[in-house]
């Protein structure tokens, strides 16, 4: 009878404890929810419940508990490392702006200097839109719309890439000088027929000039950077494309007015590729893909690579554009090894943004960090790309090299040896051999 006793005794104590502790899991948080409303006697005393802290403070004519907000942990600040190789032994960033091999200071071009045609970095530049119509291709007030619309997330990109130094402002041309012209638009198109699906195989530079003449003899030009030619969207003449054409005088392309000028036939609203276009005419960035869009040379990391995804521009662009100074880019000239700290790139603030490790005159390597972005849809990836101005504009100019994404990882490339040596969310520290 006495084990029995004992055996039933335990077997209740067994169904209690189990009991007590599912009641205790429940309660905890409804005492802690409790709070909430839990009056209290004195502003700023506290109370931790199931690991919440709650606080006394006025709420209207009461005083009640409130709850405290944690304080996130801080990441490490990478920037100030011990390690980091100081920037007065590192070579003057002067030395690492490489010329342009092809054609110095040419309008499209990757190297240093600028060209002086390219204009002077400014706040905001004025683009006009000039409809243009065809017998069989009508511009309407809905295409007007739609470039509007592209337009306005353009802004909003060029605005972001700039860390907020410049904007793109878009009007329109009156619709009395809208122009038309005579027969249908294949009338206009070098080379091509409309069963042709394929490609850029026609020049409409001869009839950009003519639409900028004909809007100059009836209005002035002189408040736009850039003139946008547009058509309607096709749905026929699959082989209309859009180029940017250089002010440059000389050039095949050349507009032969104060403003660069962008052409969109066929094929328009599309944010990314008014984007890309606009790279040209006002920056004077080269194209980094293949011309028969074939090869990717930088597996997606650039705007100027490809006018249909959502990649923004890399650093070096940015610094050819003036968006970043000398003092945010670290030069390597010449052998050793060194130690750099890098803020994201997407990142306002005045840290180093990228290391050049120059080759020879017109070549070096680069090294940045991208975060995700609303534009930039990647996985934070420290990007090693090479710069060789002998490759001309669609021939391969810039190319990727590596992408590092973890603490650790490497990649070694002629005479230069990359290492990722930490990384968060705001910044890198890479460790760089020049041999």
């Amino acid at each position: 009878m006495y084990y029995l006793y004992m055996r039933q005794k335990s077997a209740v104590k067994l169904f209690i404890i189990p009991i007590l502790a599912v009641s205790f899991l429940f309660f905890v948080p409804r005492q802690a929810e409790s709070q909430k409303s839990q009056r209290c006697s004195k502003v700023g005393i506290t109370k931790k419940i199931g690991g919440v802290t709650y606080k006394c403070a006025r709420q209207g004519k009461n005083l009640l508990f409130v709850k405290v907000n944690q304080p996130q942990k801080s990441e490490l600040d990478l920037s100030i490392d011990s390690g980091i190789t100081n920037s007065a032994t590192l070579e003057q960033t002067s030395s690492c702006k490489i010329s342009d091999a092809t054609s110095p200071e040419a309008y499209i071009s990757s190297g240093f200097p600028r060209s002086s045609e390219i204009l002077s970095n400014k706040n905001t530049y004025k683009v006009l839109v000039i409809p243009i119509s065809f017998s069989d291709l009508q511009f309407t007030s809905s295409s007007q719309s739609v470039i509007k619309t592209a337009y306005e997330s353009a802004n909003k990109l060029f605005t972001s890439m700039s860390y907020g130094q410049t904007s793109i402002q878009v009007s329109f041309a009156s619709p009395q000088n809208w122009q038309s012209f005579p027969g249908p638009v294949s009338n206009y198109i070098e080379s091509a027929g409309a069963a042709s699906t394929t490609g850029n195989k026609f020049d409409n530079s001869a009839l950009v000039r003519t639409v900028i003449a004909n809007y100059s003899s009836a209005a002035s030009l002189a408040e736009f950077d850039v003139v946008d030619v547009s058509t309607a969207n096709d749905t026929t003449y699959k082989i209309l494309s859009e180029f940017a054409m250089p002010r440059g005088s000389g050039s095949q392309y050349a507009t032969n007015s104060t403003v660069s000028a962008v052409a969109h036939f066929g094929m328009i609203g599309r944010a990314w590729n008014v984007a890309h276009e606009l790279g040209h005419a006002i920056y004077g960035f080269e194209d980094l893909y293949a011309p028969t869009k074939a090869e990717s040379y930088l597996n997606g990391w650039d705007l100027m690579e490809t006018s249909t995804g959502t990649s923004e521009l890399m650093g070096w662009h940015r610094w050819l554009a003036g968006w970043l100074s000398d003092s945010q880019v670290r030069c390597v000239a010449s052998s050793g090894n060194s130690v750099h700290f890098l803020s994201a790139l997407d990142i306002k603030d005045a840290k180093p943004k990228f290391v050049v490790v120059k080759n020879t005159p017109t070549s070096a390597y680069v090294i940045e960090l991208r975060n995700r972005t609303d534009f930039d849809l990647v996985r934070q990836t420290l990007i090693v790309y090479s710069i060789n101005t002998a490759y001309p504009t669609g021939s391969g100019p810039v190319r990727l090299v590596g992408e590092l994404r973890n603490a650790g990882d490497k990649v070694s490339i002629a005479g230069v040896n990359i290492s990722l040596n930490s990384i968060t969310s705001n910044g890198a520290l890479v460790g760089i051999q020049k041999i």
